[in-house]
C-alpha cells in the first residue's frame, strides 16, 4: 500500500493532494464536500462549515453592504440610534451624499483614561459572575458622565478610541475664541474635579489626563459609498496630541495655540515644559466684570439612567416607540432628533460597522452586542509624507483607508477606528466580531496585514507602514452616553497590538498566541528580539510574519510545533487510514499560499509512521502545468526508482519488462506520451480499431501497469 502526497504551487492557489488507495483498480472520485477553498473555510472535510463560512460572508458583505440608499427605510428610532453613534458635526453636514468636508476654527479636548485594561482583566476573571454586565455599567457610568459634561458645556464628541476620546468646540461666527477656549477649560477642570480619580467597585482606579489646543481644522468624510468613515485634521490635532504626551493623570495641559488666546490672570498655572501650560485652577471668568472667585460645583456623578430614562427606554424598544415629537425628548444633544426629522438613517448607515448595522436592522437593542469575545486585533500605523495642504493629506488618508477596507472586507474583517495624529494614521481592524467569526481568524489576519502592507507601501506618499497582530479575549460592545456612544474593543490584546505596531516599524509582527493559532508553517515567521513594551513589560515570543521569506525563518524549533485547529482534517485522514466504511480513499486539501498545507502534510506523514505504507512526496510548480502528464510521470518515477538523469530508453525498457508476459505489453506504444517513453512501432491491429476502442485499450494498459507497480512498491 502507498500514500501519495502531492504539493502544487501556483501563483494564485496552492493545493496539496493526499491520495490514499488500498485497491489498485479503484479510481478516486473526490467528493465535492471534501474540497474547500481557504477563503471560505480552509477545511477539506466539512462541506457544512464551508456553507457556514459562505453564510457568514453573505451576512457581512451582501446583507450589510449591498443595500443602496434608496433601498433603506428606517423608522425614526432607528435613525436616532444611528445618530447616537456619530458626531454632531457629521449629522449637521448637508448634503450627506458623497464626501463632505467642512473647514472651521475648533477647540480640541483630548482625553486619555488609564485603568480600563486592568478593569477588563479584573471583570473578565470573574467569568460567569456577571463580569461583562458590571464592566459595561462601570464604563458607561464613567465615560458617559464625561460625555454628558462635554455636551453640557457645548462640546461635541468626535470619536472614542478605546480608552481615549476627542471632543471639539466649534467657534461660530459671533463667538469670541477666548470665551470658547475658557468654556473648554472649565469643562476639563470640572471633569478632573468630579471624575479625575474614580474608584470602581472592582477596586481599580480610573484616572484621566486632558489636553487642549485650538486652530483651523477640517472635518471630512472618507471611503466609498458602501463604507465610509470620518476624520478631523489640522495643526491643532497634532498639537493636542503633543500636549497630551506631556500629561500625567490628573492634568489639564494647554498647547501654545490655546494658551496664546487666554488671559493669563484668569488662571493659576505652571509650566510643563517650555511651551505647554498646566492649569491648576480657574481664578476668574474672563467675561465677568466684578472678578468673582470662580468655584467649581460639588463633586458629583450624574445618574444617566435616571436623567435619560426616556431615551434609554425608547432605544431599547425600537418597534413600540413612534412618537418623535414627545415633550419628554429634551436633550443636551438635539442632533439626535434632527437625524430622524431629516430622515438621515440611510445616509448615516455607511459610517457604521456591519455588526451594529445588522443589530439596528433587526430592531434589537445595541446592548445585545456587549460581550467578552475572542477576537484578532490588527493595529496598522501608516506614516505619510505630510508635505502639502491639509486637503491633500486628507485625500491621501482617503486613498489609504479605501485600500485597507477593500482588503479587510474580503476577509470578513472590520475597520473599527481611524485616528490621525502628527505623521501617523492609525487603523484598528478587528476579525471575529459577531456575524463574522471564522475558524482561522488568526491566519486570515496575518495574511490580510501582510497584503495591506504590500499594497500601502507601494503608494508614493507613504513613508512607512507597520502592523501589530494579537489574539485574545477582549471586551466588545457599545459604550458611552445614551445619546453619544460607540462600538469599541478594550483589553490587553488590543494594547499589545498597538505596542507591537509602534515598537517594530515597517514589519508585520504578532505575539506567540497568534503565531500558534494561525496554523501557518514556521518558515513564514522570524523570531524578534525581546523588548520592554510600555504598559506591558518585557515580552518574549514576538514574531515577524513575511510571505516573501519562505524558507528563511529563524524560529528556534526543537521539534515540529503543535498543529492547532486542524482536528477535523486529522480525524478524517485517520478514518481514511483505518478504512472506515463510507469514507473515500482520497482527500483533497485546498487553500491559499501560506495557510498551513505543508505543515498538515507533515502531520499526515507522522501519522503513517510504523504503518505498512510507502510515502511519496511530489512538489509541483507553476511551470509544470504546461507539461502534459507531468504528475503521473513523477509518480512512476518515484515508485519505480528512476534516477533523475535516467535516459528515456532505460525508462522504456523498465516499463516493457514490467508488462512482459501480459497481453498488454504490445500496447506500450499507447503510453508513449503519458509516460514519456520511446516506442515508435504501433501494433498493426490498432489501425483497424475506432478511437474509442483505442482509448479503452490505453486505459486498460495503464491500469494494468498501475497494478503491477503497486505490487512491486
Amino acid at each position: 500500500m502507498s500514500l501519495l502526497l502531492i504539493e502544487k504551487d501556483a501563483e494564485d492557489c496552492w493545493c496539496q493532494y493526499v491520495i490514499w488507495a488500498k485497491n489498485p483498480y479503484w479510481a478516486p472520485d473526490l467528493d465535492e464536500n471534501l474540497i474547500s477553498d481557504e477563503q471560505h473555510s480552509t477545511t477539506a472535510s466539512s462541506g457544512a462549515r464551508q456553507n457556514a463560512g459562505l453564510l457568514e460572508a453573505a451576512l457581512l458583505s451582501e446583507k450589510v453592504y449591498l443595500y443602496t440608499i434608496n433601498d433603506c427605510v428606517y423608522s425614526n428610532v432607528q435613525a436616532e440610534i444611528f445618530a447616537t453613534l456619530l458626531p454632531s458635526e457629521l449629522i449637521n453636514q448637508y448634503p450627506l451624499e458623497g464626501k463632505t468636508r467642512t473647514h472651521f476654527v475648533g477647540i480640541l479636548l483630548f482625553g486619555d483614561v488609564s485603568g480600563f485594561t486592568a478593569l477588563c482583566e479584573k471583570y473578565f476573571a470573574e467569568g460567569g459572575k456577571g463580569g461583562t454586565y458590571k464592566l459595561t455599567a462601570t464604563l458607561n457610568s464613567y465615560i458617559g458622565a464625561m460625555v454628558d459634561v462635554i455636551y453640557s458645556y457645548g462640546g461635541d464628541i468626535i470619536k472614542f478610541s478605546g480608552d481615549a476620546f476627542l471632543a471639539v468646540w466649534k467657534v461660530k461666527r459671533n463667538d469670541y475664541i477666548v470665551e470658547v477656549i475658557h468654556r473648554a477649560i472649565v469643562c476639563a477642570m470640572y471633569i478632573q474635579h468630579s471624575l479625575g480619580s474614580f474608584e470602581t467597585d472592582a477596586n481599580v482606579l480610573l484616572r484621566v489626563k486632558l489636553a487642549i489646543s485650538a486652530g483651523n481644522v477640517i472635518f471630512s468624510s472618507i471611503g466609498e459609498e458602501t463604507s465610509k468613515y470620518y476624520v478631523i485634521y489640522g495643526k491643532a490635532v497634532d498639537e493636542v496630541k503633543e500636549a497630551q504626551d506631556t500629561c500625567v493623570s490628573g492634568d489639564v495641559v494647554l498647547a501654545p495655540s490655546a494658551w496664546g488666546h487666554c488671559s493669563h490672570v484668569n488662571y493659576l498655572y505652571t509650566h510643563k515644559d517650555e511651551i505647554h501650560i498646566k492649569i491648576l485652577r480657574i481664578i476668574y471668568n474672563p467675561w465677568q466684570t466684578n472678578r468673582k472667585l470662580f468655584n467649581l460645583p460639588p463633586k458629583q456623578i450624574v445618574d444617566l439612567e435616571k436623567k435619560y430614562r426616556y431615551q434609554i427606554q425608547r432605544f431599547k424598544q425600537v418597534e413600540s416607540f413612534t412618537d418623535l415629537n414627545s415633550a419628554k425628548f429634551e436633550t443636551v444633544r438635539p442632533e439626535v432628533r434632527t437625524a430622524a426629522q431629516r430622515q438621515l438613517g440611510p445616509f448615516l448607515r455607511p459610517y457604521l460597522i456591519p455588526p451594529v448595522v445588522a443589530q439596528v436592522d433587526a430592531e434589537q437593542p445595541l446592548d445585545y452586542l456587549t460581550e467578552m469575545r475572542l477576537v484578532t486585533t490588527v493595529f496598522i500605523n501608516v506614516i505619510l509624507d505630510k508635505k502639502g495642504s491639509v486637503e491633500t493629506i486628507i485625500e491621501r488618508v482617503d486613498e489609504v483607508y479605501t485600500q485597507i477596507w477593500q482588503v479587510v472586507q474580503k476577509q470578513m474583517g472590520v475597520v473599527n477606528k481611524v485616528c490621525m495624529f502628527d505623521k501617523d494614521i492609525m487603523f484598528l481592524v478587528i476579525f471575529g466580531l459577531r456575524g463574522a467569526h471564522h475558524e482561522y481568524n488568526a491566519m486570515r489576519s496575518l495574511k490580510c496585514a501582510y497584503k495591506i502592507r504590500s499594497i500601502i507601501s507601494q503608494l508614493p506618499h507613504v513613508k512607512g507602514i507597520a502592523c501589530g497582530v494579537t489574539v485574545g479575549m477582549t471586551y466588545c460592545g457599545v459604550v458611552g452616553h445614551p445619546l453619544r456612544q460607540e462600538y469599541t474593543v478594550i483589553g490587553a490584546p488590543v494594547n499589545k497590538a498597538a505596542r507591537l505596531m509602534m515598537y517594530f516599524p515597517n514589519k508585520v509582527t504578532c505575539d506567540q498566541q497568534t503565531y500558534f493559532n494561525s496554523g501557518l508553517s514556521p518558515i513564514y515567521f522570524t523570531e524578534q528580539e525581546q523588548k520592554v513594551l510600555k504598559g506591558i513589560g518585557k515580552v518574549a515570543g514576538i514574531y515577524e510574519y513575511s510571505e516573501g521569506k519562505r524558507g528563511g525563518g529563524n524560529v528556534t524549533i526543537y521539534q515540529l510545533p503543535p498543529l492547532l485547529g486542524r482536528d477535523t482534517e486529522l480525524q478524517t485522514f485517520q478514518r481514511v487510514l483505518d478504512g472506515y466504511e463510507g469514507y473515500p480513499c482520497g482527500v483533497l486539501y485546498c487553500g491559499d499560499k501560506g495557510v498551513g498545507k505543508t505543515r498538515l502534510l507533515e502531520e499526515f506523514m507522522i501519522m503513517c509512521v510504523n504503518k505498512p505504507l510507502r510515502i511519496i512526496l511530489i512538489t509541483l510548480q507553476t511551470n509544470h502545468s504546461t507539461i502534459l502528464y507531468y504528475t503521473i510521470q513523477q509518480i512512476f518515477k518515484f515508485m519505480l526508482n528512476f534516477a533523475s538523469d535516467e535516459d528515456i530508453k532505460s525508462r522504456t525498457g523498465k516499463i516493457i519488462s514490467l508488462l512482459a508476459g501480459t497481453e498488454y505489453v504490445k500496447y506500450v506504444f499507447l503510453l508513449t506520451h503519458v509516460l514519456n517513453l520511446d516506442v515508435n512501432d504501433a501494433p498493426p491491429e490498432l489501425f483497424s480499431r475506432s478511437s474509442q476502442e483505442v482509448m479503452k485499450l490505453k486505459n486498460k494498459t495503464l491500469h494494468k501497469l498501475i497494478q503491477l507497480v503497486w505490487v512491486l512498491s
